[in-house]
C-alpha cells in the first residue's frame, strides 16, 4: 500500500516534479481554478481531510499521507503519453494500484474530471501510453511476474453495454472513447450469454448510424457513433468471434 504515495524523501518524487510547472504563473493560476472546480463538483463528496491532502498534491506535489492509486494518478498533471506511462510503471504505484488503473482510471477521470479542459488530454495520454490500441496481457514484474490486465471478456461486455446505452440516450457520458480501439479489441472475448438479447450486432450498428443521421444527440454520443461506424468492419469481425456460454 505504501507504494501508492509520493514522499519528499523519495527520489521517485523528484523524477516527476517537473510535471508541476510551479514557476509558470499562468499554469499555477489555472491549476488553482481547476482545483476549485474539482472541489465543488467531482470531489465534492470527499472528506475535508481528503480534500486537503488532494489539494496539496494537486497544486504542489506535496504528499504526506496515503492517496489511492486511481485518485493519485487522476491528480497528476501529465504532459504526454510518455509521462503517463512512466508514472504508471514507477515505484509510486504497486501492482495492485496498476490493476485498479487499468480497470477504472478512465471511468474515474470522466466522472471526476467533467468540465475540466485537460481531462481529455490526460485520458488520451493514458490510452496511448498505457493501454495501446489492442488488448494484451500486462506483465508486472516488480515483485513477481503476474498478469495485471483486466478480464477482457468483462471489459468487452461492459463496452458493448455502455456504448449501446449511450447511443440510445440512456446515459450521457462514455469513458471509453479515448481508447476505443483498445476496447473494440476486447469484444472478441465477450460472452454472448451475458449480454442482453437486445444487443445484437445489427441493432448495435444501426443505433450508431441512427445517431449520426439525427445529428441531434449529445456530443459524446455523436462522437462515439462516428467512431463506431468508422470501425464497423472490425467490430463485426470481433463480434463474430464471440461465443455464447452459460
Amino acid at each position: 500500500m505504501d507504494n501508492f504515495t509520493f514522499s519528499k524523501e523519495r527520489p521517485e518524487l523528484e523524477s516527476f516534479r517537473y510535471l508541476w510547472k510551479l514557476d509558470d504563473k499562468e499554469w499555477v493560476r489555472q491549476r488553482k481554478a481547476d482545483w476549485k472546480h474539482l472541489a465543488e463538483n467531482g470531489l465534492a463528496r470527499i472528506s475535508a481531510k481528503g480534500k486537503r491532502q488532494y489539494k496539496d498534491y494537486f497544486l504542489q506535489a506535496k504528499k504526506d499521507d496515503f492517496i489511492g492509486a486511481v485518485n493519485l494518478y487522476f491528480l497528476t498533471p501529465f504532459d504526454s503519453a510518455e509521462s503517463a506511462r512512466d508514472v504508471f510503471w514507477s515505484k509510486l504505484i504497486d501492482y495492485q494500484g496498476r490493476e485498479e488503473l487499468l480497470l477504472g482510471y478512465l471511468e474515474r477521470a470522466a466522472t471526476y474530471g467533467e468540465g475540466i479542459s485537460w481531462i481529455k488530454d490526460d485520458a488520451r495520454y493514458f490510452a496511448d501510453g498505457v493501454l495501446g490500441n489492442e488488448y494484451s496481457e500486462v506483465i508486472d514484474t516488480t515483485s513477481r511476474p503476474r498478469n495485471i490486465a483486466p478480464d477482457p471478456g468483462f471489459i468487452g461486455e461492459q463496452f458493448l453495454r455502455k456504448t449501446f446505452l449511450l447511443l440510445k440516450g440512456d446515459i450521457a457520458r462514455l469513458a471509453y472513447l479515448p481508447a476505443i480501439d483498445y476496447y473494440i479489441s476486447t469484444i472478441k472475448y465477450a460472452n454472448k450469454g451475458k449480454l442482453d438479447d437486445s444487443i445484437g450486432i445489427d441493432v448495435y450498428i444501426d443505433s450508431a448510424q441512427a445517431v449520426l443521421k439525427s445529428d441531434s444527440g449529445r456530443a459524446c454520443a455523436l462522437d462515439s457513433a462516428k467512431e463506431i461506424c468508422q470501425r464497423e468492419e472490425t467490430i463485426r469481425a470481433n463480434w463474430a468471434m464471440t461465443v455464447k456460454l452459460p
